[in-house]
């Protein structure tokens, strides 16, 4: 299992290759910075993810989704199937006045395209997802309605927070499903892009990660500004000394690697 963490701002798009050779896509956020796409990666590597997973419904996390094109377009759709969809639209208009283009193409794909299977089992690793009901949060707090997905494969765990905050991780730890994937996770991305309103010090009663990894841009929110993560972390070594949290604006793309039966690397590509 290969997981990558791409560089897309203040966005999320994780691509795991599979050992089946398979992509599953978390997310699917663009860089407006770099001109860096997944579906124009898709598209120059001639490859189509097999699964997507919708994460979160806020467009920093859709922004590249109108840009896929049907021999691009995934072969399921996973998302949080305790919400309603004109929730989330109605959710929207509200708030902002007006639909982002990638979660309009997320509701019209969710009406009207995937509306079979949500997901194959055939994928060679342990896959787990976890979120949150509208009864308990509301349409208007998309954040709290993330999907949380677990992947694990020979003993390495991987944990993609998404935007999920405090509140909605502790909802999450009453499910004991949650907190065993938290048990056997090595690799956290953290939630909301690693601002201090998704840490919740709850979870590292059950998980101590090796590292946390931060999909981010430079610091533009007071609450990205901490070091809580690195009291909870065991840290890693590279060539310029010990880590333990690791960021996209200061490393940029990151690579994870099942190496071997509870081993695994992290490749950094600034």
């Amino acid at each position: 299992m290969i997981v990558h963490v791409f560089d897309v701002s203040h966005g999320e798009c994780v691509v795991v290759e599979t050992p089946n050779g398979k992509l599953i896509m978390l997310g699917a956020a663009d860089n407006p910075l770099t001109g860096w796409s997944p579906s124009r990666m898709l598209e120059q590597a001639g490859r189509k993810p097999d699964l997507l997973v919708l994460t979160n419904f806020d467009k920093d996390h859709l922004s590249d989704l109108p840009n896929f094109r049907p021999n691009t377009q995934p072969r399921f759709i996973y998302r949080n199937y305790d919400i309603n969809m004109d929730g989330i639209v109605s959710a929207k208009q509200r708030l902002n006045g007006e639909v982002s283009p990638g979660v309009a193409q997320a509701a019209a794909w969710t009406r009207n395209v995937f509306t079979g299977p949500r997901v194959s089992n055939d994928y060679g690793i342990q896959m787990s997802h976890f979120s949150n009901h509208p009864n308990d949060f509301g349409y208007e707090d998309t954040n709290n309605l993330s999907v949380v997905t677990f992947l694990g494969y020979n003993g390495v765990g991987v944990l993609n927070c998404s935007d999920m905050e405090r509140a909605g991780l502790l909802k999450l730890l009453e499910n004991p499903g949650f907190r065993t994937a938290l048990t056997n996770t090595n690799v956290i991305i953290a939630p909301h892009h690693g601002r201090e309103n998704g840490y919740c010090e709850e979870i590292f009663q059950y998980a101590t990660p090796d590292v946390v990894v931060v999909s981010d841009k430079p610091i533009a929110h007071a609450t990205q500004a901490h070091n809580l993560y690195a009291r909870h972390v065991r840290g890693m070594q590279f060539p310029n000394g010990l880590r333990k949290v690791l960021t996209t604006r200061n490393d940029g793309k990151m690579t994870i690697t099942v190496t071997g039966p509870g081993r695994f690397q992290v490749h950094k590509e600034l």
